[in-house]
């Protein structure tokens, strides 16, 4: 019977409407390009492609996004998933997959629902990786369900840890690894903020609007600017009024799966929970699973 039912979900309409689907594919040479659902080829820089990267922190994930605006790729970063994110991911799959592809998926879905320019390419960001973990097959089961679902003009693009996630040039990379270890501290930031601040809310909501600002830094200001602009932001956050000593505020480190300490959505009932107990709750650093699997390879 499973048998029998997942050759019905995956042979989805007659023969002759699956041949006519033809699905959008990427080709990851130099130069990267992309083909359209009607085998129009496209650069990744093409005003018509977009990236959009589903939220792993909303720090890091706008961060990557505004990396990859300045390298001319039209990439948007999906908001911090919600309960109808979730519900629209248990609504297309199994629901024996992990909390992480339920949520990307789920607000992946959520995205492409919106109304949709007729020829704009949306490439949806998933990385991917080798070994035991399930990581390795959401490009896939992503490929299957834009298949069966017949999504024109969309198709995942990824890259690999077997490669250190490089393959959109050593700029965006080194880019990218500067402002995963400035979101990591703004986080320990965060933490603190909500505890110790005579004003947790008005704390983490000025910390908020400093990253705002700081993202145009990443979007456009010359590299050499980096550093300078980061003094302000420390000085701008260091002007915060606490209302104790954290040296002295008990820390608990949140630590496990990447996705889920890392997402807001994912973590926010355990860290609420020790947070209204005066514990900062310390986010184990998305930078650790990068240098983990660099020491690997």
């Amino acid at each position: 019977d499973i048998i029998r039912g997942h050759r019905r979900l995956a042979g989805h309409g007659s023969h002759r409407a699956r041949a006519a689907f033809q699905p959008t594919r990427v080709e990851y040479g130099k130069p990267l390009r992309v083909f359209d659902s009607a085998g129009v080829e496209h650069a990744l820089t093409d005003p018509r492609v977009e990236l959009l990267l589903p939220s792993m922190g909303a720090y890091p994930t706008q961060a990557f996004a505004a990396i990859l605006r300045r390298a001319g790729i039209h990439a948007r970063a999906l908001g911090v998933p919600d309960e109808e994110t979730l519900l629209l991911g248990r609504r297309h799959t199994t629901c024996k997959e992990c909390l992480p592809f339920l949520l990307t998926t789920g607000a992946f879905l959520k995205e492409l629902a919106k109304k949709r320019e007729p020829d704009k390419i949306s490439l949806l960001f998933m990385a991917t990786g080798n070994g035991p973990c399930r990581l390795g097959q959401y490009c896939r089961a992503l490929d299957e369900l834009i298949a069966r679902e017949r999504l024109r003009n969309v198709a995942v693009f990824t890259l690999s840890d077997e490669t250190g996630y490089a393959g959109l040039g050593r700029l965006i990379l080194l880019r990218s690894w500067q402002a995963m270890v400035l979101t990591d501290v703004l986080y320990d930031i965060r933490s603190l903020l909500a505890v110790d601040a005579r004003n947790p809310e008005t704390a983490v909501a000025e910390l908020d609007s400093a990253w705002q600002d700081f993202l145009g830094v990443l979007e456009h200001s010359p590299g050499r600017e980096f550093s300078r602009k980061l003094a302000g932001l420390a000085q701008r956050l260091g002007r915060i009024p606490l209302a104790r000593d954290p040296r002295k505020t008990p820390v608990i480190s949140f630590v496990g799966e990447i996705y889920v300490r890392r997402e807001e959505f994912s973590r926010r009932h355990p860290v609420r929970f020790l947070q209204e107990r005066g514990f900062i709750v310390r986010i184990a650093p998305a930078s650790e699973y990068l240098a983990y699997t660099n020491h690997l390879i």
